[in-house]
């Protein structure tokens, strides 16, 4: 049976919101987010911009896995990409989809790899502002946050 390619997204999001997901399902899905990121940014950047995406780096200090990174003027900037279709709430220091506390952080998930990644290019002599964003690209999503002191 072939799905479209929306409703594939969509199972395997469903799936792995299941917990369902194969190690090759759950690259799928990722490979997916990124590409539907990259769809959207390619049609807002400027054409002298750089844009990569689903960068796999090893470095002394671990190995970090980032969905896109701009090169531009002004240094580097880092996407995490998220595509669920879901009801995020951030308060009282928690998160929380469609209601259940969510264990995994996006944010500190992002400032993890853009901590390493700093650190490899300072350690290589490049001293580059880094600006990070995770994004919620699914048109579907709602994101509450009722705390101030998120970035």
């Amino acid at each position: 049976m072939i799905l479209q390619k929306q409703q594939q997204l969509q199972w395997l999001e469903e799936m792995d919101r299941r917990q369902a997901l194969t190690a090759d399902e759950k690259k799928d899905l990722n490979y997916r987010q990124i590409e539907s990121l990259g769809k959207i940014l390619r049609d807002l950047i400027p054409n002298d911009w750089l844009l990569f995406q689903d960068i796999r780096l090893k470095m002394l200090s671990g190995e970090i896995q980032l969905d896109a990174v701009l090169f531009n003027g002004l240094g580097l900037t880092v996407f995490e990409a998220k595509n669920y279709t879901a009801d995020y709430d951030y308060s009282n220091g928690q998160w929380k989809v469609n209601g259940r506390v969510k264990y995994h952080n996006d944010f500190q998930q992002l400032d993890r790899s853009v901590g390493l990644l700093s650190q490899e290019l300072r350690r290589n002599g490049f001293n580059l502002p880094i600006h990070k964003y995770v994004v919620y690209i699914n048109e579907d999503d709602t994101v509450e946050i009722d705390d101030l002191t998120l970035p």
